[in-house]
């Protein structure tokens, strides 16, 4: 059996579960924060969690995102607060970007936007359709009328609130198109200010940097939850964990949700707390709950597929990466015509995809000359072994293209002998 528990994080309607079995109950949470305000949905439900702790929990399956944390996250009120205020100092146009499945803050984001007398735009596919689907759960009943990207220009800078998708920066996401200037019907000018209402996903770094890059570029302020608190996380900290641990008192405790260096700190501060049977695992590990504590019995795989035509196929595997590189440097295939001696019969030929522009013959002469350069260095030894030849012409076309294009393409060298 499992009952439903509600809790709050950064999205609506969050929710625990309580699996019910025959060994006896297990409390998976994770997504999960404790927020007396979180502007949209109801308030975590301590009742049922401390009724759950009282019928007796065999494992807690939980967050461990924020375990280095020491403080207690940020409400969703209080962003809301710090964005009117934000706002209300800032003089020309005024952007926000978030995750688009939170709601609580892109209605945070509206309230600042009214709060000075400001008219809001949506920009992003998924930041529309985020609230189309608020507006038909009820979730946002009363929202002002939305001014269309193409009537932005018809508004003074200080009138004008943006709420923007891409916050991580994804490469088609709206907010990136806006900092390379790239938008169709949105452009930023010195002296506007982008708030950055979110965090920087792990992996994401180098990706939103460059965006932010872009912004202040062209004189656009950019400002984060380094400077303004601008972002509540989703995720319990520590003194939350240690609240849920004293409402639910597990028997043992399984984290989940994090790198593996947050797992491992999450298992320690719960032994810490007097929850001795505690197992870190990996993601694939199969876990049997029983007298003597968590016990590994198995491992399935587990992770991402990529699909490929009817196949899935390893995403970190041959094929993929091979697709990647030929999506970001192209291929080039050359041609090298040789007598049985080894000698050069003619100019190479070479064809290229995504590489260099047909009729940009000062490349292809170079890249050429290079080739025809490498091979007559070899020594006369080795003039009978394809493969050298093919790797001295391979070797001299990476070399050109590297200096010439900056790209590393996919190359293939034939070797013929007349």
């Amino acid at each position: 059996q499992v009952e439903f528990v509600s809790l709050t994080h950064s999205i609506p309607e969050p929710n625990g579960l309580a699996i019910r079995t025959p060994a006896g109950l297990i409390m998976h949470m994770t997504d999960w924060k404790i927020d007396a305000e979180p502007m949209v949905g109801g308030t975590t439900d301590i009742g049922t969690l401390k009724r759950l702790g009282d019928e007796g929990v065999l494992a807690l399956v939980c967050d461990s995102t924020n375990v280095f944390v020491t403080r207690d996250s940020q409400s969703e009120g209080a962003v809301r607060e710090e964005l009117i205020s934000l706002v209300g100092d800032c003089t020309g146009r005024v952007a926000i970007t978030m995750f688009s499945s939170n709601i609580a803050r892109i209605l945070s984001a509206i309230a600042a936007a009214e709060a000075n007398g400001r008219s809001v735009a949506l920009v992003g596919r998924s930041i529309k359709n985020m609230v189309e689907a608020a507006k038909e759960t009820g979730y946002a009943p009363d929202l002002p009328p939305f001014v269309a990207e193409k009537a932005l220009s018809d508004l003074p800078a200080d009138k004008v609130l943006l709420i923007v998708s891409g916050s991580q920066g994804e490469p088609r996401a709206a907010m990136t198109r806006v900092a390379s200037r790239n938008h169709p019907s949105v452009a930023l000018d010195p002296g506007d200010v982008v708030i950055y209402s979110s965090k920087m996903i792990p992996g994401n770094e180098r990706k939103i940097q460059a965006v932010q890059n872009d912004l202040v570029r062209q004189g656009v302020r950019v400002v984060t939850d380094k400077e303004r608190a601008v972002h509540a996380s989703g995720h319990p900290t520590r003194p939350e964990l240690a609240r849920m641990y004293g409402w639910l008192k597990p028997q043992m405790m399984v984290p989940i949700h994090g790198d593996t260096r947050h797992l491992q700190e999450h298992g320690a501060f719960a032994v810490a707390h007097g929850i001795a049977r505690t197992l870190v695992v990996e993601s694939g590990t199969m876990l049997r709950f029983g007298a003597e504590g968590p016990e590994i019995v198995d491992h399935v795989p587990s992770g991402r597929m990529a699909v490929d035509g009817l196949d899935f196929v390893n995403p970190d595997g041959e094929i993929v990466r091979a697709r990647r590189r030929l999506m970001e440097h192209g291929s080039a295939f050359v041609v090298v015509v040789l007598d049985a001696r080894g000698r050069l019969k003619g100019i190479p030929r070479l064809s290229s995809h995504g590489v260099i522009e047909a009729e940009d013959t000062e490349a292809r002469d170079a890249i050429l000359a290079a080739i025809v350069r490498e091979i007559k260095a070899l020594p006369a030894f080795v003039l009978e072994d394809d493969d050298h030849i093919r790797e001295a012409a391979t070797r001299a076309l990476r070399k050109t293209l590297k200096a010439l294009r900056d790209k590393r393409p996919v190359v293939d060298v034939q070797i013929i002998r007349i």
